[in-house]
């Protein structure tokens, strides 16, 4: 571990413990990778958590104005796109699953996130979907935060709500 770094597990269990989000460090220059993928892994629970809990307000926050998201087959949409496509998850009754964190890239002040993610959204009534996707999400940190500035996915399979 870098000399003077707080353990961030020490600190995200303790912000875990008072409700807010575990943000990853904002250093990106003495951090091992080991150190980086640790802490991604965290944030990324707390991130599912946002989805499964159908937090929208809280989700789409970690969206900023210029986002830009780059779909399997080349389609680029902006924020509202983006986040109006995103809503539709969000409408599920209940939804259960997972985001698994691949690997942590630094590219800059970006850091580069290969996630893959396995969601089985419950409509009601015997309806249910599956999502499934796999791709790369760039965050940025604005001195504050982190921000998703892009997402660049892979192919996505997906299945219509059965009945």
């Amino acid at each position: 571990m870098t000399k003077g770094r707080i353990p961030f597990l020490a600190i995200a269990l303790l912000l875990c413990l008072y409700g807010c989000d575990p943000q990853p460090s904002n250093s990106t220059d003495s951090a091992t990778n080991e150190e980086l993928l640790t802490e991604w892994k965290v944030f990324y629970e707390h991130h599912t958590e946002l989805i499964t809990s159908r937090t929208y307000e809280e989700y789409q926050e970690y969206i900023p104005p210029d986002f830009l998201s780059v779909k399997a087959d080349g389609t680029e949409l902006d924020r509202k796109a983006a986040l109006k496509e995103v809503s539709e998850m969000f409408k599920a009754k209940s939804i259960t699953g997972k985001e698994t964190v691949l690997e942590v890239t630094v590219i800059g002040k970006e850091i580069l996130v290969g996630v893959v993610a396995d969601f089985t959204l419950d409509y009601g009534d015997g309806k249910e979907a599956k999502f499934h996707s796999k791709g790369t999400d760039v965050w940025k940190f604005d001195g504050e935060k982190w921000f998703m500035i892009k997402r660049i996915d892979m192919p996505v399979a997906t299945e219509d709500p059965k009945e």
